[in-house]
């Protein structure tokens, strides 16, 4: 129950993708195109999600990317 506490945010997070992901290839008839299209809205979704629910481990995990981008760039 534990675990089940710490990660309710990925869960639902997680659920609302599939939902999102589900009902905008409802309306795409086109395999090829329904897949690119899920895949770019349901990373979109997730991670929106993630922001709004304000996931702590999502911010580490962007800020420590801005980190190793600036050193390279």
């Amino acid at each position: 129950f534990k675990q089940l506490a710490c990660s309710w945010k990925y869960i639902l997070s997680t659920f609302i993708m599939g939902l999102g992901v589900a009902l905008i290839n409802y309306f795409i008839s086109s395999d090829l195109i329904s897949l690119i299209v899920g895949v770019i809205s349901g990373v979109a979704i997730y991670i929106f999600m993630l922001v709004v629910l304000k996931d702590e481990e999502f911010f580490i995990t962007l800020n420590k990317i801005k980190g190793k981008l600036k050193k390279n760039g």
